[in-house]
């Protein structure tokens, strides 16, 4: 049987797009623009790495919490208080001014308790040389490294190097500071034992107003002003502030003869002073997620894939006909992975796949209103779904009063095919071979109102012509022939692996283009276009496949 050439039908002049939209060049840029929707669509996409990012954070600072060592801190008050010295009453301008103290003479008192003098006392009264805190631990991986290099004395350290050492680290946890701008000094102390922390700021404090009553005893002796009976008191206050040095406790003494006086004693901490738990959580989380946050910025800037509908209006110029979500994917062979949603939309009709295909169907008779239509779904790419997309789009359109064939026009890799007539003896490889076939008689009745036309026969020996040519006369005339009594879907082969999808392209009166979210870059679907541009093929619009904003719910019983 022989296919009669095509009657000539009025069909719309190709455009680069459909719905009046214009084709961009295959150069263009769109300009930067801010949308708040699209940078939580672009977080919203990478939440799963954000979230594991943001749980190896505080995995990070758990595990410091817990090897980090403890610290505990203990302070005591100490107020300034100038002492009138032994002697003649002074006059009262004298007293005033004796009393009077700077700002200068406040501060050199912090220096006073630094000192080594003070420190030094407190250090070998409580025999600090031997706290674990100052235990000597061995070389260090440093010293180790450096003694290995040269750079340092192998042999062990003095007894007066290892005091050295313990010294300086002690001074190094003490600390001195004025509260504000009154004459109160706060004498703090740090160490890995609460009691210990308390034990050395009381120690150093009372050993502070010991060397105070030290000199006035000095001067009392030296004086011409001795008093005895003042002498017994300051000698009575020294052996007091001795034995506070030595308990770290401080006495049950006033010390007159002081120039300052305990205020506050340093008690045990109820509660370590380092690490902070909730400080050093706060921050890593705030670290966590501000660089999660930046890592996504950055990545959605130097992203070139399509994502949202946005995106494909702006740098493609076409309109989105419609956003399908990311369906969960079977466990099937790679060639089976097509047969639960061969009819999705169908099946599960309230499901979003089948919202967002039942838009992308409106807008393609919004754009071809005509009927007997001719419909190519073509993608740049294999994976990106325009088979499911191109089975589901004839389910939808197949009426009573309208029918519809689907034709899987990828010969080289007929996925329709093998989903959906595994045991096919002939398809549209044999028919364009062959003047004595006819497309009805390689027809499978997939609903009433559906017939599907394969690819290539499936036996094992039949193997697609490679110099079979889609844009061919005779395929022209089986499209007219088939457009005079139903609609055409056709499933292109992707524009990516040969020029079958641009031969047949111009035959067609309208084609859609099927991206990947996350996939399908610009500059993919701009060569796209330009494609089919260039044969003269009409590109209806784009449709966004596989979109990780949306989930598609499982399905409800009816």
């Amino acid at each position: 049987m022989t296919i009669e050439p095509p009657r000539t039908r009025p069909r719309p002049i190709p455009q680069a797009v459909g719905l009046g939209h214009t084709a961009a060049p295959p150069n263009f840029r769109p300009a930067p623009s801010f949308d708040i929707g699209e940078v939580v669509g672009a977080v919203w996409r990478r939440r799963v790495p954000l979230g594991i990012w943001l749980a190896l954070c505080l995995a990070l600072a758990s595990w410091y919490l817990a090897v980090a060592p403890i610290t505990y801190t203990a302070a005591t008050m100490v107020i300034l208080e100038p002492r009138q010295a032994l002697g003649p009453a002074p006059s009262a301008a004298q007293s005033v001014a004796a009393q009077a103290l700077d700002v200068a003479q406040a501060e050199s008192q912090i220096q006073v308790i630094r000192s080594e003098r003070i420190l030094a006392s407190v250090f070998d009264a409580l025999n600090l040389q031997e706290a674990s805190d100052f235990a000597e631990r061995g070389p260090g991986l440093r010293e180790r490294l450096a003694v290995a290099l040269g750079f340092a004395d192998p042999s062990p350290l003095n007894p007066a190097d290892v005091r050295a050492r313990a010294f300086q680290a002690f001074t190094d946890r003490i600390g001195v500071r004025r509260l504000g701008q009154s004459y109160v000094l706060e004498v703090s102390y740090q160490s890995s034992s609460a009691e210990q922390a308390a034990r050395v700021a009381n120690a150093t404090a009372v050993q502070y107003i010991k060397a105070q009553i030290d000199v006035k005893a000095a001067a009392a002796l030296q004086g011409t002003e001795y008093l005895r009976g003042r002498i017994v008191n300051i000698e009575a206050e020294q052996r007091a502030a001795s034995e506070g040095v030595r308990e770290g406790r401080i006495p049950d003494m006033l010390f007159s003869d002081a120039d300052a006086r305990i205020i506050g004693a340093a008690q045990r901490p109820l509660n370590k002073s380092y690490p902070k738990n909730g400080l050093i959580n706060a921050f890593v989380l705030t670290f966590g997620l501000v660089t999660g946050l930046l890592a996504v910025a950055v990545r959605h800037a130097l992203d070139r894939t399509l994502n949202t509908r946005r995106q494909v209006r702006e740098a493609l110029g076409v309109e989105c006909l419609g956003v399908l979500p990311r369906v969960p994917r079977a466990r099937e062979p790679r060639r089976n992975a097509l047969l639960p949603f061969a009819n999705l939309a169908m099946d599960q009709p309230d499901s979003p796949f089948a919202y967002g295909l039942r838009n992308i169907r409106t807008g393609i008779l919004v754009a071809m209103p005509h009927r007997q239509r001719s419909i190519g779904i073509a993608s740049w790419a294999h994976g990106e779904g325009r088979s499911t997309v191109a089975t589901n789009l004839a389910y939808l359109l197949s009426v009573p009063n309208d029918t519809v064939e689907l034709i899987d026009a990828d010969i080289h890799n007929p996925t329709l095919t093998a989903v959906l007539a595994p045991q096919a003896r002939a398809g549209l490889n044999e028919v364009l071979l062959d003047d004595a076939s006819a497309p009805e008689s390689v027809s499978i009745s997939l609903s009433a109102a559906l017939g599907f036309i394969p690819a290539v026969s499936m036996k094992s020996e039949a193997k697609p012509n490679p110099n079979l040519n889609l844009g061919s006369e005779r395929m022209t005339a089986l499209l007219a022939r088939l457009c005079a009594t139903r609609d055409v879907v056709l499933d292109l082969p992707p524009l990516s692996a040969g020029s079958d999808a641009r031969a047949l392209s111009p035959h067609l009166d309208g084609i859609v283009l099927v991206v990947e979210a996350g996939r399908t870059t610009i500059e993919e679907a701009n060569e796209a276009i330009r494609l089919l541009q260039s044969s003269q093929g009409r590109v209806v619009g784009v449709v966004l496949n596989k979109s990780r904003r949306e989930r598609l719910p499982k399905s409800r019983p009816r």
